[in-house]
């Protein structure tokens, strides 16, 4: 017997009130809360354990939407990756092209409280200080980056 897919209908989203999960086929599910908000999970088995992914909530993500990402993560499934992971590794990368698209300077900079948000009405630099800022703006860079890429390995505590 095959599978039922798309079992729900957007105006059966629209009505459901009762709190649970409600499933549309495929890994797709409606998690209705006990205070009534809405949103769509996809599970996943991975190794023999069962996982759950947020893909949004109702009011954000309507049911075509979440159908499409629903299919993108059993696309990620097939290949032999966790969904999860996968989604974390690419805002990791954006964050980390956003962090070099940033000078130096802008950094520093990001880091000055103006004088109005403080009780002597002095801007604030938190937590680096001119000299500190200065000193810094002197060291060799290391390509685009002004300190070298976070370890990937913990150190060791002594």
């Amino acid at each position: 017997m095959a599978r039922l897919v798309e079992k729900l209908t957007p105006l059966a989203v629209s009505k459901q009130t009762k709190p649970g999960y409600f499933g549309d086929g495929a890994g797709l599910w409606l998690q209705v809360s006990p205070s009534g908000s809405k949103s769509w999970i996809f599970r996943f088995t991975l190794a023999g354990k069962q996982r759950e992914m947020g893909l949004g909530a109702v009011h954000t993500v309507n049911l075509t939407e979440a159908r499409a990402k629903a299919k993108e993560c059993r696309q990620v499934l097939l290949d032999g990756k966790d969904p999860l992971d996968a989604r974390r590794s690419i805002k990791q990368a954006e964050a980390m092209e956003r962090a070099k698209a940033m000078a130096f300077d802008q950094c520093a900079e990001a880091y000055i409280v103006p004088g109005e948000r403080m009780k002597m009405g002095k801007e604030h630099r938190v937590p680096l200080s001119k000299p500190v800022i200065s000193l810094l703006k002197k060291l060799p860079r290391e390509g685009d980056l002004v300190f070298p890429a976070p370890r990937k390995t913990p150190r060791c505590r002594t």
